[in-house]
């Protein structure tokens, strides 16, 4: 399928649709090449695809632009997503994204997940009950 331009791009809403833009001087090619090969980006092509470098708005609501952009692998990029969610331990510590509990508890993202999304708070992982932090009601 031939790429769109506007508003027609399947993917508008979550770029151009939010006010995503792309820094003037990124629109020449050799300006950008010169800034990724001085910011960390090398050729990866020989890599599984999740070991791959891609670009990475550090602001999701940011423009692409030099200061808010960075070279991340697609794990990396995983925890800098809008749908990611906080989730609180029931004595109150709260982590940014659920992988992050996930590592820190030495358990999986699917067990505390479950446990968010238990109609009983009570459920229990790793010791402690766990909901999305903005759901948290004691």
């Amino acid at each position: 399928m031939a790429y769109e331009k506007g508003a027609r791009a399947a993917d508008f809403h979550h770029y151009g649709g939010r006010g995503i833009k792309v820094c003037a001087e990124w629109h020449d090619l050799v300006v950008f090449r010169d800034w990724a090969l001085a910011n960390g980006w090398e050729d990866r092509s020989h890599l599984p695809k999740n070991e791959r470098l891609s670009i990475d708005r550090i602001d999701n609501d940011g423009p692409y632009s030099p200061e808010n952009c960075r070279w991340s692998t697609k794990t990396e990029q995983a925890r800098n997503r809008r749908s990611n969610r906080a989730v609180r331990r029931s004595d109150g510590k709260t982590y940014g994204t659920i992988v992050a509990a996930a590592e820190d508890m030495g358990t999986s993202y699917r067990d505390i997940r479950a446990a968010c999304l238990c109609t009983r708070k009570g459920k229990i992982v790793g010791g402690y009950g766990w909901a999305f932090a903005q759901e948290w009601s004691r």
